[in-house]
């Protein structure tokens, strides 16, 4: 039977009979599955040679075939006899993507371009196989990585490969790679060293590099290249260690964003050194629209964990929030829980508006480093850490501004500050849209807040102002130096039910608070166990507050006035008790008739039941009148009565003065 021979490697079939050339030559490639029987005539048909079992050189022996490029490979079809095949290289011996493949006569398995190869010149099937697929290599599929070419299909392809069989594309150390968008249902992306994923030219703006519902960069960055509005979005699981995500542009119909995990997002893992920079965009002069440089990380996710990242150049200081969380609100802007969430051990210097924004609830934030040098309006910061929500707690972070709104604003409910070290260096407001009064640690119409053990260093208007809150707790603090004349330690504007209690307020002897507790149109406000030092006035009451009490405080060197009522309202005069070193103000009783007393009513601390009281006029240096007598008497729960008894035949008409009250305990 005649059996087919080759004119060449690649496979092209010879005539049978071979007519040989005027040299007598032709050429003969045989196949090395097939023992040949050659018989050799002349043009009479004269036999001059016949031998029979011949076989291809090396025919017979076990051969590894090597090639120096991926395109070498394709023009060789594997055999039993060259099972073997070994690249150097992909497009040149050396660069990177070399593998090792063995022949699988029956597999039609589909080309992709790295670890199943099809030959050229076969039209069935037999393939080329990668003898390892626990490793899959981005230039194994044709990734030139050198930061020109368009990796876009070899990459797309090894991740292709890798989640057939659950494996991460590893890309090489020092290299960046250029693609596309790249949608797939999992990217795992990781390298030993540093490797990067890069914007390529023409990707659409407003797509991300990397969208999946499962993605991890292991060593692996993503720069956006100034090119796209989101460099990585995730819609499912996220992790990332040892890499950074940067240069996005925010555009005038999009934000920019670093990363977006969507509400679908079940697990967003930020751990390990990482780093997040560059987002720009458009600055139009109105803060919270839908246009510019938006944030770092946008988290819709109910479950994250960012520790240890660093933010730089995020935004603008309009929209430039470092990382924002935005969970879903009810009726009530009860924000939605994200338990057992946290930001930790993160550093955020130079701020543009905020570091965090957190519009969730049960979040930890801790061990962050806040910082912002700029005091140019309206450039400077808004805020380091915005909360919303319930339940936040927001302990030993270190903020330090130059200038901005407040350190730390709470416009929750039930939000913990605590220990943290905030300095606001600003003596001014700001002249642009953002006129709130600053502070250091802001309650906003917040509900039950704690703020404890805060160590607070500030210029602002106030280092804590507490608006239209109720039932919040300032407790422990400390306030101190870099003191204005015109600056309140604790501000309480309207709000009910809130209290101030073991805190250590005090100026400077050249730089004095004017007060250490203001309350302005406040009901039920308690100031208790202060210490106030180097101030105008210790505690002042001011417009309509109403039933608030004040007891146990300590007014120590430099306080020039115990408690100011100058701006109080004629009811509050009456309803301010103390038990220790506070005053009776404004007690003007008129002509007091012989053997009469004068009394009115004061609030008083209910636990304080009993007891006598030394009661004398405030002035240092004033004298009571001749012939008068002062007591105190408890009332009722929460009320005493302030007695003024002349005891002489004759009237009496006191001077009108304050009153300090003090227990001989």
């Amino acid at each position: 039977t005649p059996a087919t021979t080759y004119s060449n490697d690649t496979g092209t079939p010879n005539t049978n009979p071979i007519i040989l050339d005027s040299n007598g030559e032709c050429n003969l490639y045989l196949n090395d599955d097939v023992s040949y029987r050659l018989i050799l005539k002349d043009a009479n048909d004269v036999p001059y040679f016949d031998k029979d079992r011949v076989s291809s050189i090396g025919g017979g022996d076990y051969k590894v075939l090597t090639f120096n490029t991926m395109a070498d490979l394709r023009l060789k079809i594997g055999s039993s006899k060259e099972p073997v095949a070994q690249t150097s290289g992909y497009y040149a011996a050396g660069d990177g993507g070399g593998n090792r493949f063995y022949w699988d006569g029956t597999s039609a398995a589909t080309d992709n371009g790295g670890t199943i190869i099809k030959p050229t010149f076969v039209s069935g099937a037999g393939r080329w196989l990668a003898v390892d697929i626990s490793y899959i290599n981005a230039k194994q599929f044709g990734a030139v990585a050198d930061g020109v070419a368009n990796d876009t299909t070899a990459i797309s392809s090894a991740i292709d490969e890798a989640n057939t069989h659950g494996l991460p594309v590893t890309l090489e150390s020092g290299k960046t790679y250029l693609c596309g968008a790249l949608s797939k249902s999992r990217v795992h992306f990781v390298c030993l060293g540093s490797a990067t994923i890069k914007a390529a030219s023409g990707i659409a703006t407003g797509s991300s590099v990397i969208t999946s519902a499962d993605i991890l960069l292991d060593g692996v960055s993503v720069d956006g290249g100034s090119i796209v509005t989101r460099a990585v979005t995730a819609t499912g699981k996220y992790r990332q260690r040892r890499s950074s995500i940067s240069n996005v542009l925010g555009t005038a119909a999009s934000f920019g964003r670093l990363v977006y995990a969507t509400s679908t997002c079940t697990e967003f893992d930020i751990d390990d050194s990482c780093y997040f920079s560059n987002v720009s965009g458009v600055e139009n002069g109105t803060e919270g629209d839908t246009s510019g440089a938006d944030c770092g990380l946008y988290i819709e996710a109910s479950m994250f964990s960012i520790v240890g990242a660093t933010f730089t150049n995020i935004g603008g200081y309009e929209d430039g929030d470092c990382i924002r969380v935005q969970l879903s609100a009810d009726a009530e802007l009860l924000w939605a829980s994200a338990a057992r969430s946290k930001i930790a051990h993160c550093k955020f210097p130079e701020i543009r508006k905020r570091a965090i924004k957190c519009q969730a609830s049960d979040v930890l934030i801790y061990g962050n480093v806040v910082t912002s040098t700029v005091v140019t309006d309206p450039s400077c910061p808004y805020a380091a850490i915005d909360l919303y929500g319930s339940q936040n707690t927001v302990v030993a972070n270190s903020i330090d501004l130059a200038r901005a709104v407040s350190g730390i604003i709470d416009n929750g409910k039930k939000n913990v500050i605590e220990g943290n070290s905030v300095r606001v260096a600003a003596t001014t407001a700001y002249t642009t849209a953002r006129t709130s009064a600053t502070s250091a640690i802001r309650n906003q119409s917040s509900i039950g807040s704690r703020v404890s053990k805060n160590s607070v260093t500030s210029k602002t208007v106030s280092s804590f102002y507490v608006y239209q809150s109720e039932g919040s707790i300032h407790a422990n603090n400390r306030v101190s130096g870099d003191a204005a004349t015109s600056q309140v330690g604790i501000y309480v504007d309207g709000g009910s039910g809130n209290l101030q209690i073991g805190n250590d307020i005090s100026g400077t002897s050249g730089s004095k608070l004017r007060y250490g507790v203001q309350v302005d149109n406040s009901i039920y406000n308690r100031v208790f166990s202060n210490i106030f030092q180097q101030m105008t006035a210790g505690i002042r009451y001011n417009g309509t507050t109403q039933a608030s009490r004040n007891g146990g405080n300590v007014f120590g060197a430099g306080v020039s006035n115990i408690i100011d009522y100058t701006g109080a309202g004629a009811s509050t005069a009456q309803t301010i008790g103390d038990h220790d070193g506070s005053v009776v103000t404004n007690v003007s009783p008129g002509s007091i008739a012989a053997h009469s007393t004068y009394s009115i009513d004061v609030s008083w601390p209910p636990f304080v039941i009993g007891g006598v009281y030394v009661v004398n006029p405030a002035s240092s240096g004033t004298i009571l009148e001749s012939g008068l007598m002062i007591s105190i008497e408890p009332k009722s729960a929460g009320v005493a009565t302030f007695k003024m008894h002349n005891i002489t035949s004759s009237p009496i008409t006191p001077a009108a003065r304050n009153y300090k009250i003090r227990s001989p305990m």
